[in-house]
């Protein structure tokens, strides 16, 4: 089976070596900005330099990965500083050995329509070209974007109006003598819009941190009620209302806690912005995607979280978190919450 986790370190981003190599010639491209190297490049075995390289492109692919019910609809993009680009999308049905153009798919978008239970776990890719250039590294590499299916509605977990009674807050601060804290509470207006959670955060000097744990208490599903999951979808919008100068920006992610157990996402999102807008968090997150972040220490050969239909109930939130690194001043920031989602997906 394809590792979908291998994306999530570099969302969607098409990478290449762009090294070019012949014998007695050896040179290499930069990458990004659509252009080229015009240094001087020169053989090892003889006196010839000045050779111009042709210029290069970037390539970044959304989403990366997207979970649709038996019958939905899915668009992968791709967008490029390519000068005049051509597409041409192609797709694998066996783990990403081979790949498959589709035939009438060139364009920067793909679509498909009617999606069904033999699409799950497809794979798909752009090849993009442009005229004169070349892709920026790993030349030929394109990382895939995945297709996962569920044969049901998603069970939607959302919050818009934050009261303060529907939500639990846990902090883990070092220092934890004299070190960060924090405070809760809900703003009846100025969110996205309307009510939304307004967080404080007050680090002291560096080296110091402050990881916040939002419980919704209402936001639980049992598998073994409701069936195994399959991948959780995320999505939130933040603000960051004020900060300090040391303190640039305020890491956010989905909370899964299960059997006395707090779990967070491998690859949280910043949220930096002064204003409301989406945090860059993962969708369709499998087991993979998730860290221990408090509680018993998992065993080897276990699920952790366990997503299985046999797994313990889960509860949902978010986690927010920031740190200042050692010689950084005291720093203080004022953030928010609004549009909190957890869907959760079944096979």
């Amino acid at each position: 089976m394809y590792d979908l986790s291998r994306r999530r370190n570099t969302p969607s981003r098409v990478v290449a070596l762009a090294g070019i190599a012949a014998f007695g010639l050896v040179a290499i491209v930069g990458s990004g900005g659509g252009g080229g190297s015009d240094s001087a490049q020169c053989s090892f075995f003889s006196n010839t330099c000045n050779i111009t390289l042709p210029p290069t492109f970037d390539v970044y692919m959304s989403p990366s990965v997207s979970t649709v019910q038996v019958g939905g609809t899915v668009t992968f993009r791709v967008s490029t500083n390519a000068a005049t680009p051509s597409y041409q999308w192609k797709r694998s049905a066996d783990q990403g050995k081979t790949y498959v153009p589709i035939t009438g798919a060139t364009g920067a978008s793909y679509t498909l329509a009617g999606v069904q239970l033999t699409d799950d776990h497809a794979l798909f890719l752009a090849d993009v070209s442009s005229p004169g250039a070349q892709p920026s590294a790993l030349a030929q590499f394109t990382r895939p974007a995945a297709l996962l299916v569920s044969s049901m509605p998603g069970v939607v977990f959302q919050d818009t109006e934050f009261v303060p009674g529907d939500w639990a807050a846990t902090a883990f601060a070092d220092p934890t003598q004299g070190g960060p804290t924090h405070g809760e509470e809900q703003a009846a207006s100025g969110g996205n819009p309307g009510a939304f959670r307004r967080m404080n955060f007050a680090l002291p000097a560096g080296p110091s941190s402050l990881r916040v744990v939002n419980t919704a208490q209402a936001a639980s599903y049992d598998p073994a009620a409701s069936g195994a999951i399959y991948s959780i979808d995320f999505a939130e919008d933040c603000l960051v209302a004020s900060a300090s100068a040391s303190i640039a920006y305020v890491d956010s992610g989905v909370l899964v806690e299960q059997g006395g157990r707090k779990y967070a996402a491998r690859t949280p999102g910043a949220c930096a912005t002064v204003a409301w807008a989406p945090v860059a968090a993962w969708p369709s997150l499998q087991v993979g995607d998730f860290q221990l972040i408090d509680g018993p220490a998992c065993t080897t050969g276990e699920a952790c979280p366990d997503f299985s239909a046999s797994g313990a109930p889960l509860t949902f939130g978010f986690v927010r978190g920031a740190a200042l690194a050692a010689g950084k001043p005291a720093g203080a920031m004022v953030h928010g919450i609004d549009n909190w989602k957890v869907t959760v997906w079944r096979r």
